[in-house]
């Protein structure tokens, strides 16, 4: 039986097409597609329609628009086959283009390399010190050595002494000392001691969850499971036993890989060498090629039951995708749990990114991990968006720490403080010991057994702040890693924590800007976000000061937030 279409679902292959259409029907020009993706349909109207679908009323189907995302902007309606809007969006860029390096790659000839060598050409964004003009898309690209044929060998551990700064005109090569080191990889390696048997990835009691297209069905939890080019993966209208818990839930950036180079874009292929317990279902999504050509994007997210992993009492389902930005990878998990929780971790791995130095040198920033080649340290930041939902869209955020109740400090009692308006910065719990908590509150539901409001306690992921001074170019670009914490009302337009364009973005398009700006247009000095339909934003990353043993597969560094059911249950 077909499944009928969700406005939350992705478009498929023929909607890119009917798109691809009705933009070279609106131009008279040669187009060339950066991305064609679907825009969400407003919260108000499908507040409506996500009501009749729980209470299975028969609803009318929400217009499909779509976006042809470049500087050239078009909005389209993919129905009625026409275009909406067409703006051109002047200094903005789309996001990184490796068709541009192509004049780089003969590059390495000079350096008079061994005939077996293989050279690979890596592309970076470049990112403005604000002395330079951003006028084109410029891309950075290093250049590495592989020795050996095998298709696993490790091309980081030979970075070769030339830079290239590309972009659609020119090309310049800066000249570096010349390094060698040595190669690994698994395959390689002679075979373990120890033979490990080959686990079962089958439950013979076959899958505990129901898929009907995006729509997933797991005891009483049911979400929508989609995907884009930037996010990756998205999960809608999450409700437990029927009862709604949020509306969105989506990694909005990971300063800047998603806005600039795409987790969607990026995303691996799972089904290549897995080897899980558990039922296992995968899920195809489609991209666009330059051509406008749906691209298939195979096995991009998988499903499954970890079955009897640690507690025999509870099964998990489990949402994952892995994205490879260059050299590093990103594995996203949400899990479900039977007790109400969600918890989502990212996991950072991958191999180092490496560069040359003279033989001998030490360097401040980095790690030797070999002689001539430092790995950089490096901070990457993530920022996790909430739209929580609580049975309604009017939530509110509670702040709760635990003092003492008397000066023995024996007895504690917990001191709660509602945010009352949308405030730059809500990270008062973090900024001292860890002994606070915030939860996120409908205070229109009362639970009956307790006699206090429903709500999901936020458990955190503490990390550092962003190192950048806040007038650097790192820090006005990426207004959300300031602060551990923020609080917005809803936006249809703000989905992104740093802004659309972040592909060599100057700043004043992020989170802090979002909210001076409705300061200067409102009555008051703050909007109030009390019982509204709100929006919670917790940045959180990691330090990585690399050691040895990182190089040159870096084992992977887990950060994870918990989401908890406060007088969820009666």
């Amino acid at each position: 039986m077909a499944v009928k279409p969700h406005s939350f679902d992705p478009l498929s292959a023929e909607e890119i097409a009917i798109i691809a259409d009705v933009v070279r029907s609106n131009s008279i020009h040669e187009v060339f597609f950066r991305v064609i993706t679907i825009i969400e349909p407003p919260i108000r109207e499908m507040v409506v329609f996500l009501d009749d679908e729980h209470t299975r009323k028969p609803s009318a189907p929400l217009l499909r628009r779509a976006i042809n995302k470049a500087s050239p902007q078009i909005f389209v309606d993919v129905k009625n086959r026409k275009a909406i809007s067409h703006e051109v969006l002047k200094g903005k860029h789309s996001h990184v283009d490796t068709s541009y390096i192509k004049e780089v790659r003969t590059e390495h000839k000079a350096l008079n390399l061994p005939e077996r060598a293989e050279v690979n050409v890596e592309s970076w964004i470049y990112v403005t010190d604000g002395t330079n003009d951003m006028s084109s898309i410029i891309t950075v690209c290093w250049f590495y050595m592989r020795l050996s044929n095998h298709e696993d060998a490790n091309y980081y551990a030979y970075p070769l002494d030339i830079v290239c700064g590309s972009s659609a005109a020119t090309s310049k090569t800066f000249d570096q000392q010349k390094v060698h080191t040595s190669s690994h990889t698994i395959r390689l390696l002679p075979p373990p001691p120890i033979n490990y048997p080959t686990l079962p990835n089958r439950s013979t009691q076959g899958p505990l969850f129901q898929i009907g297209g995006n729509h997933i069905n797991w005891g009483k939890w049911t979400t929508r499971l989609d995907f884009n080019y930037r996010e990756g993966t998205t999960l809608h209208d999450n409700c437990y036993d029927n009862r709604s818990l949020s509306y969105r839930l989506s990694l909005s950036e990971c300063a800047f890989d998603l806005g600039t180079d795409g987790a969607g874009v990026n995303a691996n292929n799972l089904k290549l060498g897995c080897n899980r317990l558990g039922h296992i279902e995968y899920f195809d999504f489609r991209h666009t090629a330059s051509s406008s050509e749906p691209l298939r994007m195979q096995n991009v997210h998988t499903n499954f039951r970890t079955g009897n992993a640690v507690v025999t009492r509870a099964s998990v389902l489990v949402l994952q995708t892995i994205i490879k930005v260059s050299n590093y990878e990103y594995v996203s998990m949400s899990y479900f749990g039977q007790g109400t929780e969600i918890r989502y971790e990212v996991r950072a791995t991958g191999i180092v990114s490496t560069a040359p130095i003279e033989m001998g040198e030490k360097v401040p920033f980095g790690t030797a991990v070999a002689p001539g080649v430092p790995a950089p340290y490096h901070q990457p930041l993530f920022c996790l968006r909430i739209d929580p939902t609580l049975d309604e869209h009017q939530n509110s955020l509670v702040m709760e720490e635990s003092v003492p109740m008397n000066f023995p400090g024996v007895g504690y009692t917990t001191q709660s403080t509602i945010v009352e308006e949308e405030r730059p910065r809500v990270d008062r719990v973090w900024t001292g010991p860890k002994t606070g908590s915030s939860r996120l509150v409908n205070e229109n539901k009362i639970n009956m057994t307790t006699g206090a409001p429903t709500s999901f306690k936020l458990v955190p992921y503490h990390s550092q702040p962003l190192l950048a001074h806040p007038s650097s170019f790192h820090a006005r670009r990426s207004e959300f890693g300031a602060h551990a914490m923020w609080v917005t009302r809803h936006s249809d337009s703000k989905i992104y924590t740093v802004g659309i364009h972040t592909m060599q973005s100057l700043s004043g398009e992020g989170i802090a800007s979002w909210i001076a700006s409705r300061q200067a247009t409102s009555s008051s000095a703050f909007s109030s976000a009390r019982n509204e339909d709100i929006v919670l934003w917790h940045t959180f990353g990691s330090i990585h000061n690399l050691r040895i043993k990182d190089c040159p597969v870096m084992p992977h560094e887990i950060m994870s937030i918990v989401l908890k059911p406060v007088n969820f249950l009666d």
